[in-house]
């Protein structure tokens, strides 16, 4: 691997530094002599003698610790130290990241970033600084996630234990995001919300230790979607590779579900549904890494009971009063179809029915007309012309219906051009 393809591979070890095999190094460590250590930002290191040469082929180390650097280590001040050699690779981690590239070297961006050097941080009494700690245990019958977390007055640097072979480093945000990203993986419903709740508990816990007291707490798309049962049984079904998502999810079980304060006097309320999308058009597109938080939902949650936005058009579309109707035929040779069209242009909902099939329906004037080209365009003997007609009429009149002052001569044009006709008919599926 040369040197290049080594640093674009560091650079996608996102939340944390780790450290394995740390009771050996923890040995090593007060015992080493003479020699190096190389340590790599997966977490692996390797103890080299001074008689021993690794092979040409191996992967450079990024950074490498001496006898001399690690000085008199004991005891007493081990556990500093490998935390210290943490903090290191965390260093390193942000100096591949955001200094590699100015060519500037580890030890000088130390001495510059961090006004230290290697064997000054390496004696830092860092771990005799963590005065909180909190005890992450999660389990089922078949998984168990099992962390405990430390951190100082400052709140600054969190050191995990995964076990006494793994340690990590990192700060509060990025240990959340890899807290969020493990519960992608879990495959249990239960253990997914008892997971994603703890999160919250370590969260609430945290705020109170730092002066950030009124921290938010993280959720993330799933969770919320979750609530909706479909989506639940398609999510933890190990069967389905993939499903479509159901944006739909009532606000009686978000608020239970997150135990959220709010005061409805209208019970009816409750039993409206708020269209997930709006999580991240209204807040996730704006953070860094598309996160969510309890407050956000709390106000998408809001805004729908107070109609500032709408329900999901899943919902919406069998409650609107489609207040518009534009009635017309489509005639062959043999027989005729009476077709009618109805919508609400401020509630964007669209449908039709085709003699005396069930409505098809539709959340945009675009997709309706489109869909009207593709289902007649191509019987046998249609009046096409006429069929092109008829919606351009039914343009016009949606166009007056809207009360506002909106020009749909871009539609008219688009269905009168037949070099449009092909992408209509390929496009824009009904709901």
């Amino acid at each position: 691997m040369t040197n290049q393809e080594e640093i674009l591979e560091m650079r996608n070890n996102e939340w944390m530094a780790t450290l394995e095999k740390v009771e050996e190094l923890r040995k090593l460590l007060i015992h080493i002599q003479s020699g190096e250590i190389l340590f790599w930002i997966n977490g692996e290191w390797h103890y080299k003698s001074n008689e021993y040469n690794f092979p040409k082929d191996h992967m450079t180390p990024h950074f490498i610790l001496t006898s001399e650097n690690l000085g008199n280590t004991d005891e007493e001040n081990v556990e500093n130290v490998i935390l210290n050699i943490l903090r290191l690779l965390d260093f390193y981690n942000t100096y591949i990241n955001f200094h590699y590239d100015s060519g500037i070297s580890f030890e000088d961006y130390l001495r510059k970033e961090e006004k230290n050097d290697i064997s000054t941080i390496l004696h830092d009494r860092t771990h005799d600084s963590l005065c909180y700690s909190y005890s992450f245990y999660v389990y089922s019958d078949r998984n168990v996630f099992n962390y405990t977390f430390s951190w100082s007055e400052n709140g600054k640097g969190m050191h995990i234990v995964f076990d006494n072979s793994k340690y990590g480093y990192t700060n509060f945000y990025d240990l959340t995001m890899f807290l969020l990203e493990e519960s992608d993986c879990i495959p249990d419903y239960q253990m997914y919300t008892q997971f994603c709740k703890k999160v919250r508990e370590f969260q609430s816990y945290y705020y109170k230790t730092t002066s950030n007291t009124d921290g938010d707490l993280f959720t993330t798309y799933s969770e919320v979607e979750s609530l909706n049962p479909e989506n639940r049984e398609n999510r933890f079904d190990s069967k389905k590779d993939s499903y479509l998502i159901n944006r739909a999810v009532k606000i009686a079980d978000i608020i239970d579900y997150f135990d959220m304060d709010i005061k409805i006097s209208d019970k009816k309320l409750l039993e409206k549904y708020i269209d997930t999308d709006y999580l991240f058009t209204h807040f996730g597109y704006y953070e860094f890494f598309n996160n969510i938080t309890v407050p956000e939902v709390q106000q998408i949650v809001m805004d729908t009971i107070e109609n500032k936005l709408p329900e999901p058009f899943s919902i919406r579309k069998h409650t609107c009063r489609y207040d518009n109707r534009f009635d017309f035929v489509v005639k062959t040779d043999t027989d005729q179809t009476e077709c009618v069209v109805e919508w609400n242009y401020l509630k964007e909902c669209y449908r039709i029915k085709k003699g005396v099939e069930t409505y098809t329906f539709f959340e945009s004037y675009n997709s309706l007309i489109h869909h009207i080209i593709r289902v007649f365009i191509n019987e046998n003997k249609i009046n096409k012309d006429k069929l092109v007609t008829d919606c351009t009429h039914l343009i016009k009149a949606i166009e007056k219906s809207s009360k506002m002052d909106i020009d749909l001569d871009h539609l008219i044009k688009s269905i009168n051009d037949p070099k449009n006709i092909g992408h209509i008919l390929y496009s824009d599926l009904p709901f």
